[in-house]
């Protein structure tokens, strides 16, 4: 992960982004991963267990006396998820709902498998920001290259762009706002580029 850390960051600002719906989860996982190190991920070779979800949630709204929205509750776990398995670059269940779940904080009801409809503004979103945060350079299988491949092929029969934003302003919006976040925190992301630039 390229971030480049200005510690400790703002803990107000910190508290500020857990209570907002709207924060990314790479903004979310800094928060954790900083305050908690070793922990959040958990390190076998030093013999910590990963934080348990739950425990995750409840430290973090004591620690920082915010109260965490379940869309943001939503977002860390799919980002934690895409770090700790490559189950986003294998599964297309796990690819859609963690793509869902990064874009809106929302998966549906994933234990019966139905899940929201996946958009590819989304799933380009989410490939985005999985990238961001891993640091290897894993590939995706062919069974989620042809979900994407399906989202494109239906993109294409709409009926054009005047039925929402399209997908090079959904990203640029969407990267604008992570660098901003980010900023708060007093991160820089050199992959957002001139992104944080426009924000400061």
């Amino acid at each position: 992960m390229a971030f480049e850390r200005k510690l400790p960051f703002e803990i107000k600002a910190a508290a500020q982004l857990l209570r907002e719906p709207s924060t990314m989860g790479t903004a979310l996982l800094a928060i954790a991963m900083t305050a908690y190190g070793d922990a959040f991920f958990g390190n076998s070779q030093a013999g910590i267990e990963a934080i348990d979800p739950i425990e995750l949630y409840t430290r973090l709204e004591e620690d920082f006396n915010a109260e965490l929205s379940p869309t943001a509750e939503n977002r860390l776990q799919a980002i934690k998820m895409a770090v700790e398995t490559d189950g986003f670059y294998e599964d297309p269940l796990v690819f859609t709902s963690i793509a869902l779940a990064l874009a809106s904080g929302d998966i549906g009801n994933l234990p019966d498998g139905i899940l929201e409809e996946l958009t590819l503004s989304e799933a380009l979103w989410a490939a985005f920001e999985v990238a961001l945060v891993r640091d290897d350079d894993i590939k995706f299988t062919p069974q989620i290259l042809a979900v994407i491949d399906a989202l494109i092929d239906a993109e294409a029969d709409d009926e054009g762009p005047e039925e929402g934003p399209s997908n090079e302003r959904f990203l640029r919006d969407q990267k604008f706002d992570l660098a901003r976040q980010m900023l708060q925190l007093g991160i820089t992301v050199p992959e957002l580029g001139a992104m944080a630039l426009m924000t400061s």
